[in-house]
């Protein structure tokens, strides 16, 4: 399993150096040609498929699990590419603690004797030769409540669920191993929603998500106090912990940093939990708040980091992963997701379109120097990002006045 763990990390590190020599490649042919090359003009191939040709030997993985692994990893590179060319993202680079991706068709659940098993292709031929293995590997599920019990009876019956790619990653703090299934359904869309009517999603510093539809005083707002409050009390608590390795018992002495500090390495771990349980309240809530208001499309904002002075708690919140799990649950539902880049959404007054940095005097505030509205800068915000094309609104509205808000 270490090993698998091993190649996994190369294959999708080597996954991205392809990507990002066949982007180089791109851009210096586009100079040359006024062109972009297609993939499978110059390398008979799609990019992914070629980049499968190339590391499709050399590992024990099943192929479909390592066909798995650098598809996600291509789509991974794909939608950060923007971000990395412009400077405001590094490459992606993977860490030695990869998950194991899974291929759909490596998975196979059963159920007798009122238990579940599951059986996983997890080695090519050579690997089962490797490690003298004939069969695939098999495991005794433990299931502890009756939703986890419904849920794998939907997948074994695969007219009702079925299982897709999914991951097995180790659990550092139980030491063992986890199979973290995926599974689809056939989405139960609402159908009455207005596909031209767009709830935009301002999300931030001061408030980790304010939404509106344009027009609509009404608003759905996340605030970040139980953000805040969680914060202070994990960061004393870990620093409480920090200030007392060097008084620690017989139990963490001789072992090094590592296992001087890990009780302050396990208290990130409940930051991690509650970032995710977090992530997916909101989430759940702002979709639920898109149904009731009828609409059939969300825009947001393409995020590109948050900003050098914001606080260094909230800078290390996933708002990407806020807005993955926005856009599941809104596929689910039916509703698209739009996104839209995000400059000036935050100086642009709402109701007369003048656009001028003074305009937001300060983070939580807006005061329009044109025609005096006042309003939350969240609020406002989200008031432009709900308005289709704003980004290209806002691009004509700039070139007509000459202006420089920056």
């Amino acid at each position: 399993m270490w090993d698998l763990q091993k190649q996994t990390r190369e294959i999708k590190n080597k996954t991205v150096q392809l990507c990002w020599e066949w982007n180089n490649f791109s851009s210096d042919y586009s100079k040359a040609n006024g062109v972009y090359p297609k993939d499978k003009d110059i390398l008979d191939y799609t990019l992914s498929g070629y980049i499968n040709s190339r590391l499709k030997t050399g590992f024990d993985l099943n192929s479909g699990n390592l066909s798995t692994s650098l598809m996600q990893t291509c789509k991974t590179f794909n939608k950060s590419k923007k971000e990395i060319i412009k400077g405001e993202r590094s490459i992606n680079s993977y860490k030695a603690d990869q998950p194991i991706d899974l291929h759909d068709k490596s998975i196979k659940l059963e159920y007798k004797n009122n238990e579940f098993y599951v059986r996983l292709s997890l080695l090519n031929k050579a690997g089962m030769k490797k490690y003298n293995i004939n069969s695939g590997f098999y495991f005794k599920m433990i299931v502890k409540d009756n939703s986890t019990k419904t849920i794998l009876e939907r997948c074994i019956d695969i007219d009702e669920y079925k299982i897709r790619a999914s991951k097995l990653l180790y659990d550092k703090k139980k030491r063992l191993w986890k199979l973290n299934l995926c599974y689809d359904f056939e989405n139960h869309s609402v159908s009455n929603l207005d596909v031209d009517k767009i709830l935009g999603i301002d999300v931030g510093i001061h408030c980790p998500m304010v939404a509106s539809v344009a027009g609509d005083y009404d608003r759905f707002t996340i605030n970040g106090g139980e953000i805040e409050t969680f914060r202070k009390r994990i960061e004393a608590r870990k620093r409480s912990v920090l200030k007392q390795t060097k008084f620690c018992g017989d139990g963490r002495m001789g072992h090094g940093r590592k296992k001087r500090t890990e009780p302050a390495l396990k208290i990130s771990d409940k930051i991690a939990r509650f970032r995710d349980t977090a992530n997916h309240k909101y989430s759940r809530a702002l979709i639920e708040y898109a149904v009731r208001k009828g609409c059939g499309t969300i825009q947001m904002e393409r995020l590109t980091g948050i900003t050098a002075d914001s606080n260094h708690f909230l800078k290390q919140w996933s708002y990407y992963d806020l807005q993955t799990k926005i856009e599941n649950k809104a596929n689910e539902a039916g509703i698209k997701v739009v996104y839209i880049e995000p400059e000036f959404t935050s100086q642009r007054c709402s109701k007369c379109g003048y656009i001028h940095k003074d305009n937001r005097p300060a983070q939580a505030k807006f005061r329009c120097q044109n025609c005096g509205f006042e309003a939350n800068a969240d609020y406002n915000a989200s008031q432009n990002i709900g308005i289709k094309n704003i980004d290209k609104i806002i691009a004509k509205e700039l070139k007509i006045s000459g202006a420089n808000p920056k």
